[in-house]
């Protein structure tokens, strides 16, 4: 891996850090459940505990993806951007979930957006687990 790559990565590690600390607070708050905003995507947190992050930036595992020198620090730039497909993640107290929709992965990738609400609907039907 390139030094450009690693440090690219270990950008993309510390934002990760930061929407947990963020997510943490908004669940400690007067409400546990809403939405975050992060760089490349969302959260949605719900009622019964689960989490749902979206993301398409080009660090992602989506059409937007682009791993050349250079691409994340310019992307962070833009005032937005969009793409055709996102990677989704299930969290449920700061854990990935396996859902029926990962392949042995804690991510779900290129996921249209049907896929996503999908996603979000099975996420929102799960019992809440203490």
């Amino acid at each position: 891996m390139s030094t450009e790559l690693e440090r690219a990565y270990d950008k993309k590690c510390s934002e990760c850090d930061q929407l947990q600390k963020e997510l943490k607070k908004l669940r400690a708050g007067p409400r546990e459940y809403g939405f975050l905003r992060c760089p490349s995507g969302f959260h949605v947190a719900f009622k019964n505990g689960y989490t749902v992050s979206v993301q398409f930036g080009v660090a992602n595992y989506c059409d937007a993806q682009n791993l050349r020198p250079g691409a994340l620090e310019e992307s962070l730039a833009m005032e937005y951007w969009s793409a055709g497909t996102a990677e989704v993640a299930v969290k449920h107290k700061r854990e990935f979930v396996r859902t029926p929709f990962n392949d042995g992965d804690d991510v779900i990738g290129h996921c249209t957006a049907e896929d996503v609400f999908a996603i979000m609907a099975w996420a929102m039907s799960q019992p809440r687990m203490f």
